[in-house]
């Protein structure tokens, strides 16, 4: 596995540092795969400062992705991601869902 340097459409570079586990505090960033465009990646980040109660920042100074074992459960994830969050605790019951 290797770093990440992604490019996004504001130009701003942001680093994915690669994992093999969760670390505790991250969940999956739920920025869909046409952001994150890294078949079987998952991304992963930090909750960020809140200026607001309604905001959801992530920490843009600590991402990581993990890898899956296919792009099926990979975009699993973000779906569910996507729908109501997969914290580390639902991230691996998923993926012992698929064993």
């Amino acid at each position: 596995m290797h770093v990440i340097k992604d490019t996004n459409r504001y130009g701003r570079v942001d680093t994915f540092e690669p994992v093999t586990q969760i670390p505790t505090g991250y969940s999956v960033w739920n920025i869909g795969r046409h952001n994150f465009p890294h078949e079987r990646c998952v991304p992963l980040a930090k909750e960020g400062k809140k200026q607001y109660d309604w905001q959801m920042p992530v920490d843009l100074s600590s991402l990581k992705y993990i890898m899956v074992d296919t792009e099926k459960l990979a975009l699993r994830i973000l779906k569910e991601a996507g729908y109501k969050g997969v914290d580390r605790e639902r991230f691996y019951e998923i993926i012992n869902e698929n064993k």
